[in-house]
């Protein structure tokens, strides 16, 4: 009889610790929240690697397939509103807004265009050091490199 009492309070009193820490959501009444998805090229359908994302303040990079992945905790019964940007040298920037609730998995699958201005000179200063050869291209010729024993002028004048 003793020993049916003692694990009655034992189940009763670990039932209080679970309710009072809120279950799985954690003591704080937060719940994990995710906002994921694949960034590809909008003329190919292939996988962008690298794409600089910003949400709600955090910054990340896609991995080689395209996909990336951020994850938050929010207040039970908020929700936030964000904005998503998306981009990378050589594709046109998207931004969109974005409503997340506690416990939502958002899926934002984005596609970038090519930016059709991105091989001028308003973007860089024709070194080729940025482009990426396309599949059977001809790379471009290596630019000259520095002798590391001659002294060179510090970019944008050393600031």
């Amino acid at each position: 009889m003793k020993n049916l009492i003692i694990s009655t309070l034992l189940v009763l009193v670990l039932s209080l610790v679970l309710v009072a820490c809120g279950g799985s959501e954690g003591g704080d009444g937060k719940e994990e929240s995710k906002v994921y998805g694949y960034v590809t090229d909008y003329d190919t359908g292939e996988p962008i690697g690298n794409v600089h994302i910003e949400f709600g303040g955090e910054q990340i990079q896609t991995g080689l397939d395209g996909y990336f992945e951020f994850v938050f905790m929010l207040k039970k019964g908020s929700y936030a509103e964000y904005w998503v940007t998306f981009s990378k040298a050589g594709y046109i920037e998207k931004s969109h807004s974005a409503t997340v609730r506690p416990g939502d998995m958002l899926r934002f699958d984005e596609q970038l265009e090519k930016d059709p201005n991105y091989n001028n000179n308003e973007y860089n200063n024709g070194d080729n050091n940025d482009r990426v050869e396309e599949p059977g291209e001809e790379p471009a010729e290596p630019t000259e490199p520095i002798n590391p024993a001659e002294p060179t002028e510090p970019v944008n004048g050393g600031y």
